[in-house]
């Protein structure tokens, strides 16, 4: 154990005799004559990040589940199975801290190590040690110290991919977290591997995707899945777009989209509050912009129309398990991302006229828009194109945010009951025309009354007001 390491455990273990509900643990522990050892994730983070881990996996040699449930009632938590045959529960503490515990899935704690998938979640700590720190072990049967500084993720034994083969995803998506990079045995057996992804159910395969692109190495770490096949396990579709690889333009304009996402202040100035308050209203935005561009981009033969790839998508989002507000999101970015090169062409007050209509079609989904061209203009246009294209966005956002949503949010000035009453139409094709013009005439300023609204109606379609209401 390197010297480093043994002064973080020692500050560890000063933290955790500070903290109540550790002491409560060791207690009940010790009472209930159960050995606990400190695992996987909550290890790593504390040697590679050196805070206490907030989500604590706990490895426990027998009645994992009994004594779970008789943790919670001591100290008032919520008790949750998760997995009866794995013998796993979960103990939260006042929303705030959560306990994993595992029963041993081996004799010992060093066979049971082996059972993880790589070398960094593969590592121990005795929580009696931690609590009297009367001597600190740090239980490194696999060299996940070594690896952990040199920055690589090693699977722990050769059957680890075989295993649980949701592995392939993991071991790109800690890559990509962390900035590691996957030891060349880890990816060769990967390759090996590949036909076993179909094994994994879509909602296990679902969450590490929608963690792997919320990262902001993504773009690299997907190239990297390209190349040994596992993006094409993931969707297949792709394989069909080129000889050997995706596009290059692809993975650049991706790249620039990833620069714009994570780094907004860098180039968007007074745009990068919108962005972040854009981004933190849904939690899968962030990624689900990165996926739809990928597959926008890609091209896929029989699928270039976009309402073709919308579509698509439908079909892979439900077969990923994504939700229904989500398949919607990426659904609106592929079948309306064609409609944003007009509005950048445009002057006003036709521009308002179009971006009106975009976002009555495409609702919020109008912003990833904007994200995906400037992503776009960053990465392959020049100086001057960014400076257009980025006016654009930025005036376009504004007039969104102070006065487009709010105009759509109060009730119309003109409603078909007038149309019935004022001219003495009759419902039909003609109404939805007539209702949508006059409410972009009231985007634009040039009606703000009924009595405006009706006369604009008469002097634009030539009709006349009825008798029984005038």
């Amino acid at each position: 154990m390197k010297r480093d390491t043994v002064a973080k455990l020692r500050q560890l273990s000063h933290q955790l005799r500070e903290q109540k509900l550790y002491a409560q643990l060791f207690s009940f522990a010790r009472q209930e004559g159960v050995s606990l050892y400190m695992v996987g994730g909550a290890v790593r983070d504390l040697l590679f990040f050196q805070h206490l881990p907030t989500d604590v996996d706990l490895a426990v040699p027998e009645r994992a589940l009994e004594f779970a449930q008789s943790f919670a009632r001591r100290i008032r938590g919520v008790y949750v199975l998760l997995d009866a045959a794995e013998r796993t529960a979960r103990v939260v503490y006042q929303k705030r801290i959560t306990f994993d515990f595992t029963q041993f899935r081996a004799p010992t704690i060093e066979a049971d190590l082996k059972e993880r998938d790589f070398t960094i979640n593969a590592m121990a700590l005795p929580l009696d040690d931690l609590m009297t720190g009367a001597s600190l072990r740090l239980i490194d049967p696999y060299g996940g110290e070594q690896d952990l500084e040199a920055g690589i993720i090693r699977m722990v034994a050769s059957h680890s991919i075989r295993s649980d083969p949701l592995r392939m995803v993991r071991a790109y998506r800690f890559a990509a977290q962390f900035g590691f990079t996957v030891a060349e045995t880890t990816e060769e057996e990967i390759g090996r591997c590949l036909p076993l992804l179909a094994r994994v159910s879509a909602e296990r395969v679902h969450d590490e995707l929608l963690k792997l692109l919320g990262t902001p190495r993504a773009t690299s770490t997907l190239r990297q899945m390209e190349r040994i096949g596992l993006l094409y396990q993931l969707f297949p579709e792709l394989e069909a777009v080129g000889d050997s690889s995706l596009p290059e333009y692809v993975w650049t304009e991706l790249q620039g989209l990833e620069q714009i996402l994570h780094h907004p202040a860098a180039r968007c100035g007074e745009l990068a509050d919108r962005i972040q308050g854009y981004l933190s209203a849904s939690p899968h935005r962030l990624p689900l912009l990165k996926l739809g561009l990928l597959l926008a981009r890609s091209h896929l033969p029989e699928k270039k129309e976009p309402k073709a790839m919308a579509a698509w998508w439908e079909e892979v989002g439900e077969r990923l398990r994504f939700s229904r507000a989500d398949i919607r999101f990426v659904h609106h970015l592929l079948a309306h991302h064609p409609s944003l090169a007009p509005l950048l062409s445009s002057r006003p007050p036709e521009r308002t006229r179009i971006l009106y209509r975009l976002f009555k079609e495409a609702g919020d989904a109008v912003f990833g828009l904007f994200l995906w061209e400037m992503g776009r203009v960053s990465s392959r246009g020049s100086d001057q194109a960014w400076q257009h294209t980025f006016g654009v966005v930025q005036q376009s956002w504004q007039q969104l945010d102070t006065q487009i949503i709010p105009l759509l949010k109060r009730p119309r000035l003109l409603t078909g009951n007038d149309l019935q009453q004022v001219f003495a139409l009759k419902p039909g094709p003609r109404f939805r025309e007539i209702l949508q013009e006059a409410e972009e005439a009231e985007v634009r300023g040039e009606i703000q009354s009924k009595a405006e609204a009706l006369h604009w109606v008469r002097r634009r379609f030539g009709l006349a007001f009825s008798e029984e209401a005038w």
